[in-house]
C-alpha cells in the first residue's frame, strides 16, 4: 500500500525499511551478531536471519555453539558462506514503534531526494510558479502543472 501511495517501488521501500531495522539492531546493547533481512516480494513479507560467524576456536567457551545446541534443533537453520543463519521472528527482537519513526525520517529523506532529483534538470533555469507559503528563510513555490521553461 505504501508504495502506491508514495509512489516509490515496494522494492525500494523494502531496501529503506531493511536498513532501518539493521540500524537499529546494530544500535542495541544487547544485540548479538549481525542481522540479515530480505523481502520476499512472492509472499510480501520479511525474511530475518541473525547471523554467526563460524570459526574454528572461540576464545569465550560461554559463546560457543556446538552441533548439540538447541539452535540446530530449528530445522531452518542454513549455513552459507562460513556462517551460521538462525531464521528470527522480527516481531520478538525489534519494537515497532522505535522503528517506525526512524522509518518515516529515512522515507522522508529518499522522498526529499527524489524530489530534488526531479527539479535538478531545472537548475539555472527560469521557472514559473504559484508561491504556495512564504516562510523567513525560503518560500514554497507550486511547480508542476503550470511550470513552463522560461529562456
Amino acid at each position: 500500500m505504501l508504495s502506491e501511495q508514495k509512489k516509490i517501488p515496494e522494492s525500494k521501500i523494502a531496501e529503506l525499511f531493511i536498513s532501518t531495522v539493521q540500524k537499529i539492531w546494530q544500535q542495541k546493547e544487547n544485540s548479538s551478531g549481525e542481522l540479515k533481512i530480505h523481502f520476499d516480494s512472492s509472499k510480501k513479507q520479511f525474511v530475518a536471519y541473525q547471523v554467526y560467524q563460524i570459526v574454528e576456536q572461540v576464545h569465550n567457551p560461554s559463546k560457543e555453539i556446538t552441533p548439540k545446541d538447541k539452535l540446530f534443533q530449528n530445522k531452518q537453520v542454513q549455513i552459507q558462506d562460513n556462517c551460521l543463519l538462525l531464521p528470527v521472528n522480527l516481531k520478538e527482537i525489534i519494537n515497532y514503534r522505535e522503528v517506525l519513526p526512524s522509518f518515516r525520517k529515512t522515507l522522508q529523506k529518499y522522498y526529499q531526494t527524489e524530489q530534488y532529483q526531479t527539479f535538478l534538470p531545472w537548475q539555472g533555469k527560469v521557472v514559473e510558479g504559484i508561491i504556495q507559503e512564504i516562510h523567513p528563510d525560503y518560500c514554497l513555490v507550486d511547480l508542476f502543472g503550470q511550470a513552463k521553461i522560461g529562456y
